[in-house]
Order: structure tokens, then C-alpha cells, then sequence
């Protein structure tokens, strides 16, 4: 600024202030003490010592040469102002130089002002170079009687309870943190969303004084090329070209994830930070990587890897790895709650109600210190009517734990539904941005007023994140999913974005340069203004591929120009795995004879030039879908050659030759799986699977693994229900065992289908569950629903939901229906035993004992002889043949031909029987009993048996064989025999543990 220290002494500079910044008494008292300078305001009332914009204030910058002319912090609101400055410049004799002092400036946010001049952008804050101004002489003090000048106060923010930034409670992490940070390697800081992970981690960079590098956002549009491409841009500018000069060549996901390892660990990035948010993004359902596509690839590397540089990972879960002694280099930072003493600094700097401190407790109880909680019902008891009443109430805000965001969520909807259309399109513009921007930012390149940031604040809707001394604003992830996906993708605004980071970028250099410039790309495709996207040094497709995953899987797909757009994208990096993926989904709409050998060739090609073992768990998903196991095998074997390390393929390859009737094979591909990654679920369960179909013999070994896979992966459904499944088809064939195998699988079942997961086989075992205790029907139904919603109609999972289905329709009663469904499943397929063994319990109902007789026979005859199944079978059989003997005896009459016998009583679990009989018939003694009740739930001890008033009697039941038959349920749920894993699932490209 040496230039306009010149000019000032000179006397030929003017100054214009932005009108915001005037409101600050700091920057006014700096003023005043530089009153000889005559400062303008571009905006508001000129208040003493500064004046208006006119031919005065600016004269001594234009009435000769050399002039300049100094415009600080200027605003959107100061464009009236700016327009008067650029009609007397452009009259005047001498063209000034105009230099603008702000963080950020973008010429195009002014209209048409200062169009024609040339102006020179000095970054930085305005108070601060006021402050640095020379002091000329000092105002003359009001002689006596004479009133002294008054400085101008801050102007009100129209009653608006601003909040105060607030950072409180977290010193012992912050210094943990920051102790972490000064040595290299990767560190995952986790917690919830809202808990404040990423406040967290800015404060601790600040404490260790490192360079913090631009943060890397994943998710929508934000992959692997842009982690890369930053990755390799900063070992170019410390002088390694490795990176970038392999990502412009031939390569393959494992040569690039070394590469960047190597530029990680270069010792010239010491004093240095890279921050990655959202993790999750990656790390899957289970949070193990369970997609192996290159973002994952590359994340596990650099998770697993000794780094110089330290990288921070930000994530709602800590990462699982199943091989023994990996990332062991890796440190975690798990955030939780604040502690309840904090909580009134949160409340006080968001302007809450007052209320007695000793309310503090309770309410940390209440929302487990979670502090966007706190801070949301902090601004709850200042805008609702009697808002201090909600502290005492125990069911606003109360969350089960610090994860049940569902009171918030609830909280955060009210509130965007309530605000006025155009502040709403205001918090919708920001919620676009990904990066937080400073205020400064917010009002000159997106037209945000103070007054609409103040505002947005003191609602919670805007946060406040930075430190106190860099302040940043952003739409929190938990504000912007209460907006629709059109408020916040809208193509107008993302156009607009797009050509605010390409003037940004236009002034920016080196890796700042990289950063603006992608999110350039994103908002240009986003915008579909694909003539704005920056040609970059190195392929970034992230959010191209993006669009075309939109465009595939759309209602109505657009697929010429998925093609289309595919076909560019491979040009420009024929090594990008994401596209061939997509290639391969593309051509699974294709129809005809050459269908399968077109598919054939893509795949071929994409394993030789961008192999990765997403691209075999997909094919392997489709051919499954369309049944062509053999063809399944055939490309899983193939993957296992390319990735001999990849244990998951090992093991699903090991699932479809056990659906093959290949175990042995099968089961020396879960060895190997074990061998490679000894902590995974999947080999021990589906091990454990092997073994159970191997016969009664080899039951205890089959649950000792099934049990290991769930202490191995206590959350995964597909454990819990392989799991679970062994235990329910015990529990039928162990009476004395029963009652605690199936109280055990209601635990394991309510923890499976806990939350969003979309766990169908825990749904339906779960609903076979309560229809076999007599439970709710109504939620058993709805069970069954929710897993038919994520189980495609050629998935095996569909015929057991509508044999369960069928089976609830008798428990109420229905069996017309019951009856109906089941016969049209069984003539669709005639081999499955489940339906059959239904169907006999529909005709037991109706008392049609000889029919129900076939239909269980059939049934055994159509299951494994050594299995649970066929033992529950026999049991059936011998059951109803007792049924029968009866009623030969003449104990039990048939009733009359067309006349269905007496409904069942699905909800009461009852021993009793009725038999019709004469009037003027005996009482027979130790008579059989006879059981036909084919609802009953539980097994029941033998009881007297009451009899209808005038049609029956009561008859005491007694054993007519030295034992008594063994009771079992009347209505079996529909327990898969082969491993449930084994097909493709619809919860994402292919099944876990499949």
C-alpha cells in the first residue's frame, strides 16, 4: 500500500468507506483522527468527519495526475454511491487509480459503476487499513459551552437478537487435537452431526499454527478426482510432478493411491494441514469401505498409511477395518456431548429467555449436550410465546441419545416453514454454497444484506463457524434437509455461482486457483451452463459423472445422452473407473442377441484399462438378478485372479457356489477370506451358513460362527438375520428351549431395524416373529411392508414375503385369501416347501386334515432330510396324522361336505380343542388329544379341553402313546434355507456379505 501512503502525503487521494463499515464506532473514532482526509460514505447519512459523495470529497485524487482514489469494503448496498463516484471520474481531466480493500471483491456484483476503469484489488480488511492510515492533525477540542462532537453509535439492528459467536467447552479436546496435529499422519475426528466436529478442528489448527490448506468437501459433485487433483496440485507447487504427470498418463486406481501416499510424505509439507469432511460419504453403510470403487480405494490408503503431512479426516462414524494391524498409524478423536455448565454461555449467547441456572441440568439430560440442540432451543425459549415454559417441559427437545436428531430436525422444519418467501429464497441461495464464506463475501458476490445474515442467525439457521477472529458463515447440513432438492440445486443460482468462482478464480493462484475453478465445474454443470466449465490440468469428472448418474436412473432416462456424455468422458480419462461403471449400467438396458456379448466386451475393457473390485460386485449383481449364477461364478473367479487380496470378493464368490451346490469349494473361499481379513463378519457368517446346511451334526458349529459374525458386526442385519434365522427354526423344534431362543431374537431384531436402515430380512423375520408369539399383527404387516418396498419382485426374499403375508391373512382369519395366495405362489413355484407346509395349515384351519396331511408331506419331501426344516416337517406330519387317527376313532368328526370348520383364533394361544359329537354319545376317556387350532404360537402344556354347550363337551385329553406328540406352531414363517445374502440386494450396487 506504499503507493497510496504516497498519494496521501501527496494529497492526492480520496477515500469512499462502504456503509456497513461505518456503523462500526471503532473504524468512526479511526476516522475522526484522520478527519483531514475528508473519508466519503459510498452509502447511508455522512455523519461527521465523513462526507457524501461529491465533486469535494474526490477533487484532490482527479485535479491532477497520479491521483488515487481508495474504495474500502465497498458493498451491493453501496451501488448508488459507487455510480456517483464513476460519473465524476469519468469526467474528470486526470483518470485516478482506483484500488478496492476488501477480503473479496468481484467487479460484477456493481452492475455497470466502475465498468470502464481499471481497478486493482488489495485483500484485506477495511477496519485494518483505516487504522494503518497516517493520523493528520488532530481535531481542535470544542472551546468552552461548546458542545463536543459526538460519535456516531452503532445502528440497531431492527430489534434483531444477533447471536454471539460461541465456542465454549471444548479446551481438553481442542489441546488433544492440536497436540495430534503436530506430528503427520491421518486423524478421524467423529461425532454427530451438529455436535461440533468442525469448530473442533478450527480451533485446534489455530492452536498448533499450521498452514491450513483449502478444505476438501465430499459428497454431491466432490469424489476422488477432486481429492486427488488437489493432492497432486500441491506436490506440483512443492516441485513432485509425479502425481499430476501419472493422472495425465496411462494408470490404474492402486499406481495412483501410491502416488499420492508418496506426496503425502514428502518432509516440505511440514507445518501444514489438509482437512477431509465427510468422510461418510465413503465409508458405506457399515462404515468399512464396503464399495471398492477409486474414492474408497483411496481413502482406505491414505487412512492405513504413514503420512508427513497431517490430513483430518471429519466424519459422523469412525472407520472399521478388518484386516489384523491395519491402520494402526491411525488416530480417532471421537465428540461428544458439553457438559451442563457450559450450556449457559450457549443460551446467553443467543439471546435466550432468562430462567434460574439450576435449569441447566435437566436440559443437558435432556438433549445429551449437544450443542446445535442447545443452541435450537436456546433460540426456542426467546421466540415462542412463554418461552421460558419450555425449559420445564420433559418432552420438547428430548432425545433418546446424542444421536436422535429427530426432535431437532422437527424444531429446524418449523422454523423454515415459518420464515417470510424472501428470506427463505436468501437461506435457499446459501445453502448452494458447500464452502463457508466470510460476511464480506455473503454481501458483495451474493447480495446477502446484513440484515437477512442477522436475521438467519438469530434463528438458527445461519452458523457462525471460524474462530472469533476469522468468522465464517454456512447452511448447516441439518437446515439445508429441511429445504427441498429444487430450492437448493435450482439452475438459475448455480449458473450465477458458476461465474462468481470463475472471477474469483480469474485473480486467484496456485492451489486456491485449483479449488475455485472446480467448484466452477460443479456449479456449471449443476447450472447445465456447460460452456462455463474451466478447461483443468487434470481430469475432473466428479460431478459430470454426477450428472449422468441422474440422467440413468431417472424416471425416464435420458440414455442417448448418458452415452453421449459417457463417451466424452472416457476420451478425456479412458482410466476412470466411476464411467466404465456407469458404462456397464448403461448397457444393461440393452435389448436383443448381441446384448450379452456387448456387455461382455465393456467389461473386458474396463478391467484391463481401469480394473477395481466395484466393477466385478456390480456384473456379478445384474447376472444374479437375471439368475445367470453360472455366469456370476465365471466373472467372480475372474475378479479374484485380478484382486487375489480382495477378501469380499472371496467371500461372494464363496456365497454363490454354496447357491451352487459347490460347499467345498465355497467353503475354501471363506478360508482365504478369513486368512486375509480375520475380523470380517461376512466369511464367519456365511461360513456359519455352510455349515448349517450340512445337517443337524454341524448345528453347533454353524451358531458358534453365526454368533461371531455378530459380535464381529453387532449393527449389520444381514448378520443379525442369518443369526436369527437359525435361532427362530430352533425355537420351533425346541419346545423347552423356546421361550429364550426367541426372546433372544426380538433383542437382536429391534437393534437390526433400529433407525433408517434398510434391513428387509431382519423385517420379515421379524414379523414372522410376532405372528408366531400371537403378537401385533398390524405391525407385523407393516414389517412385511416395508420390506417388500426394498426387495425386488425377482429377489428369492419375495416369495417368503408373500407366503408371510399369506400366514397373517390366516391369523386373522382370513383364509379364503390366505388359501388363494398361497396356491397362486405354489403354481408359480412347484419345489417350494415353505409354501406348501403354508398351504397345510390353511387346510388344517378349515379341518380338511387329509389335505393339510399332503401339503406337509409335500413339503418335507421338498427340504434337506438333514436340516431343521424337514424335522419340523415331520413333526407336522406326525401331528396331523394323530389328528386323523382321531377322527377315525370317531373322536373327532369331519364336517359336513362344502361346510368349512370353525376359524381360527389367531390372537389367543390356547390349548383347548373342540370335537363335535352327539348328544346322546359318551364321553370317551383318554381319548388323544387333539390339537386344531392351527394358529397356536407356543408350544402349551395338554389341558382340559371344553367343548361347545350343545354340540360339544368338554373331554379331558390324554396321551394316546407312551409320548406325548411334540407341540409345534400351526403356521411356520418362511425361514430361507440357502444363505440370504447369496442374491443381489436393492439396499445398494450389490448385496454385503454376498
Amino acid at each position: 500500500m506504499n503507493r497510496v501512503e504516497r498519494a496521501i502525503e501527496a494529497g492526492r487521494c480520496a477515500i469512499a468507506v462502504g456503509g456497513s463499515l461505518l456503523r462500526d464506532p471503532e473504524v468512526m473514532l479511526a476516522l475522526t483522527r484522520r478527519a483531514v482526509l475528508s473519508p466519503m460514505a459510498l452509502a447511508g447519512p455522512a455523519v461527521a468527519p465523513v462526507v457524501p459523495v461529491s465533486a469535494d470529497g474526490v477533487s484532490r485524487a482527479l485535479t491532477q495526475p497520479g491521483g488515487v482514489v481508495v474504495l474500502v469494503e465497498p458493498e451491493t448496498a453501496d451501488v448508488q454511491g459507487l455510480r456517483q463516484l464513476d460519473e465524476l471520474i469519468q469526467r474528470a481531466r486526470h483518470r485516478p487509480d482506483v484500488i478496492v480493500v476488501a477480503r473479496t471483491y468481484n467487479p460484477f456484483a456493481f452492475g455497470g459503476a466502475l465498468a470502464g476503469l481499471k481497478v486493482d484489488h488489495e485483500k484485506g480488511r477495511g477496519k485494518a487499513f483505516i487504522q494503518s492510515l497516517p493520523e493528520g492533525e488532530e481535531v481542535p477540542a470544542p472551546a468552552e459551552g461548546e458542545a463536543a462532537p459526538k460519535l456516531p453509535k452503532a445502528k440497531k439492528d431492527d430489534g434483531i437478537a444477533a447471536p454471539r459467536f460461541c465456542f465454549v467447552g471444548r479446551d481438553e479436546e481442542v489441546d488433544a487435537l492440536a497436540e495430534m496435529l503436530g506430528t503427520g499422519g491421518p486423524i478421524v475426528v467423529s461425532g454427530p452431526r451438529g455436535v461440533g466436529r468442525t469448530q473442533l478442528v478450527e480451533h485446534a489448527v489455530r492452536k498448533a499454527g499450521l498452514v491450513r490448506l483449502p478444505d476438501v468437501w465430499l459428497g454431491w459433485g466432490s469424489a476422488h478426482d477432486t481429492l486427488v487433483n488437489r493432492i497432486a496440485t500441491l506436490a506440483y507447487l512443492g516441485g513432485d510432478a509425479r502425481l499430476s504427470d501419472l493422472l495425465q498418463g496411462e494408470h490404474d486406481a492402486a499406481r495412483v493411491d501410491q502416488a499420492a501416499v508418496e506426496a503425502l510424505s514428502d518432509p516440505s509439507h511440514a507445518g501444514k494441514v489438509l482437512v477431509v469432511h465427510h468422510l461418510e460419504y465413503g465409508l458405506g453403510r457399515e462404515h468399512d469401505f464396503f464399495r471398492r470403487s477409486r474414492l474408497e480405494l483411496l481413502l482406505i490408503k491414505l487412512l492405513t498409511s504413514e503420512l508427513a503431512l497431517p490430513v483430518v479426516f471429519v466424519s459422523t462414524r469412525q472407520p472399521r477395518f478388518h484386516r489384523e494391524g491395519e491402520a494402526q498409524g491411525l488416530r480417532r478423536v471421537e465428540v461428544g456431548g458439553l457438559k451442563g455448565r457450559f450450556l449457559h454461555e450457549i443460551f446467553d449467547a443467543h439471546k435466550a429467555a432468562e430462567f434460574p441456572r439450576d435449569k441447566f441440568g435437566p436440559i443437558s439430560e435432556r438433549i445429551h449436550g449437544h450443542p446445535m440442540a442447545a443452541r435450537t432451543m436456546a433460540i426456542a425459549t426467546r421466540i415462542r410465546k412463554e418461552g421460558a415454559a419450555i425449559v420445564d417441559d420433559p418432552k420438547f427437545m428430548a432425545m433418546e441419545t446424542i444421536e436422535d436428531l429427530t426432535p431437532l430436525d422437527k424444531q429446524l422444519s418449523k422454523r423454515v416453514e415459518k420464515l417470510a418467501e424472501p428470506l427463505r429464497r436468501v437461506l435457499s441461495r446459501l445453502a448452494h454454497l458447500r464452502i463457508p464464506v466470510d460476511g464480506a463475501m455473503l454481501a458483495a458476490e451474493l447480495g446477502v444484506t446484513r440484515k437477512d445474515r442477522l436475521e438467519l442467525s438469530s434463528l438458527g439457521l445461519l452458523d457462525m463457524v471460524g474462530t472469533e477472529e476469522d468468522r465464517k458463515y454456512r447452511v448447516h447440513p441439518l437446515v439445508k434437509a429441511q429445504l427441498s432438492w429444487r430450492e437448493v440445486s435450482d439452475f438459475t443460482v448455480c449458473e450465477k455461482l458458476s461465474d462468481m468462482y470463475a472471477s474469483l478464480a480469474r485473480k486467484a493462484e496456485g492451489l486456491d486457483k485449483l479449488v475455485l475453478e472446480q467448484e466452477q465445474n460443479r456449479f456449471a454443470v449443476a447450472g447445465r451452463a456447460l460452456k462455463m466449465r474451466p478447461k483443468l490440468d487434470l481430469p475432473d469428472h466428479d460431478m459430470w459423472l454426477e450428472s449422468i448418474t441422474g440422467m440413468l436412473r431417472a424416471k425416464q432416462p435420458r440414455l442417448d445422452l448418458v452415452e453421449q456424455r459417457l463417451n466424452e468422458a472416457l476420451k478425456q480419462n479412458p482410466h476412470n473407473a466411476d464411467a466404465w461403471l456407469l458404462r456397464l449400467e448403461l448397457a444393461q438396458h440393452a435389448e436383443g442377441p448381441e446384448a450379452q456379448a456387448q456387455f461382455d466386451q465393456i467389461l473386458d475393457e474396463a478391467i484391463a484399462k481401469a480394473p477395481v473390485p466395484e466393477l466385478f460386485q456390480q456384473v456379478v449383481s445384474w447376472l444374479l438378478s437375471r439368475r445367470a449364477r453360472a455366469k456370476a461364478v465365471t466373472v467372480l473367479e475372474k475378479g479374484v485372479e485380478v484382486f487375489p487380496e480382495e477378501s469380499r470378493l472371496h467371500t461372494r464368490l464363496a456365497a454363490v457356489l454354496q447357491r451352487q451346490g459347490r460347499r467345498n469349494e465355497a467353503i475354501e473361499h471363506l478360508r482365504k477370506a478369513m486368512e486375509l481379513d480375520p475380523m470380517l463378519p461376512d466369511s464367519y457368517g456365511l461360513l456359519g451358513m455352510a455349515r448349517r446346511d450340512e445337517g443337524q451334526e454341524a448345528l453347533g458349529e454353524a451358531e458358534q460362527l453365526l454368533r461371531e459374525a455378530v459380535r464381529l458386526a453387532p449393527g449389520d442385519p444381514v448378520q443379525v438375520s442369518r443369526l436369527v434365522d437359525l435361532l427362530l427354526e430352533r425355537a420351533r423344534v425346541e419346545p423347552d428351549a423356546a421361550p429364550k431362543l426367541r426372546a433372544e431374537a426380538k433383542e437382536l431384531l429391534e437393534d437390526a431395524i433400529k433407525g433408517d436402515r434398510r434391513a428387509p430380512e431382519a423385517c420379515l423375520l421379524f414379523a414372522t416373529l410376532l405372528r408366531e408369539e400371537a403378537g401385533d399383527l398390524e405391525r407385523a404387516s407393516w414389517l412385511l411392508g416395508q420390506a417388500k418396498k426394498v426387495t425386488d419382485r425377482n429377489h428369492e426374499r419375495a416369495r417368503r414375503i408373500a407366503v408371510e403375508r399369506a400366514l397373517v391373512e390366516l391369523a386373522r382369519g382370513d383364509l379364503d385369501s390366505a388359501e388363494a395366495s398361497l396356491r397362486a405362489q405354489i403354481g408359480r413355484d412347484p419345489s417350494y416347501a415353505k409354501a406348501f407346509a403354508a398351504l397345510g395349515h390353511v387346510l388344517e384351519a378349515r379341518e380338511q386334515y387329509i389335505g393339510a396331511h399332503a401339503e406337509y408331506t409335500r413339503a418335507k419331501e421338498r427340504s434337506s432330510q438333514t436340516s431343521l426344516e424337514a424335522t419340523y416337517y415331520e413333526q407336522l406330519v406326525q401331528r396331523i396324522q394323530k389328528v386323523i387317527e382321531a377322527q377315525a376313532m370317531g373322536l373327532l368328526d369331519a364336517p359336513p361336505e362344502g361346510e368349512a370348520g370353525p376359524l381360527p383364533q389367531p390372537g389367543v394361544p390356547s390349548g383347548r380343542v373342540l370335537r363335535r359329537r352327539h348328544e346322546d354319545e359318551p364321553e370317551a376317556e383318554g381319548a388323544p388329544a387333539v390339537e386344531t387350532s392351527p394358529v397356536e404360537t407356543a408350544p402349551v402344556e395338554t389341558e382340559t379341553v371344553e367343548t361347545a354347550p350343545v354340540e360339544t363337551e368338554t373331554v379331558e385329553t390324554a396321551p394316546a402313546a407312551p409320548a406325548a406328540p411334540t407341540p409345534v406352531e400351526a403356521a411356520p414363517e418362511p425361514v430361507e434355507q440357502e444363505p440370504p445374502a447369496a442374491e443381489p440386494s436393492d439396499a445398494g450396487p450389490h448385496e454385503p456379505l454376498a
